[in-house]
């Protein structure tokens, strides 16, 4: 095989995968399920999680707020890249992992530190 062949999947190969500066927690994610609302707001987004599967002792949904600077990555497995807060539509499967405190009404009220958007 040629060697620029070689080289040229070794670039790419690199370049797939976690984008630079970006990871996901180490803790299991304070939420996930399908989003059922989203709106704009004065410098983020809005989001609304129902849990699915529900998970016993973890909140069956939350409303979300996505305030810009916070990571939104999209994928699957170790595959994953950056994505836009617009991307965080009704219908859309996420895993979200809050941050700060959390406001205990029905639903939860939490500010996202980072936001998988599941493909």
């Amino acid at each position: 095989m040629n060697r620029t062949w070689i080289l040229l999947a070794a670039v790419l190969a690199a370049g797939c995968g976690m984008p630079s500066g970006a990871t996901l927690p180490d803790e299991a994610p304070s939420i996930e399920g399908t989003i059922q609302q989203s709106s704009a707001i004065q410098g983020g987004r809005r989001i609304l999680v129902e849990a699915s599967p529900q998970v016993a002792g973890r909140e069956p949904a939350a409303s979300i707020t996505v305030l810009p600077g916070v990571d939104v990555l999209a994928g699957s497995g170790e595959t994953v890249v950056r994505a836009s807060a617009d991307e965080l539509v009704v219908g859309a499967r996420v895993r979200v992992w809050f941050t700060g405190p959390v406001a205990e009404s029905f639903p939860v009220q939490a500010t996202a530190g980072t936001v998988l958007i599941l493909r």
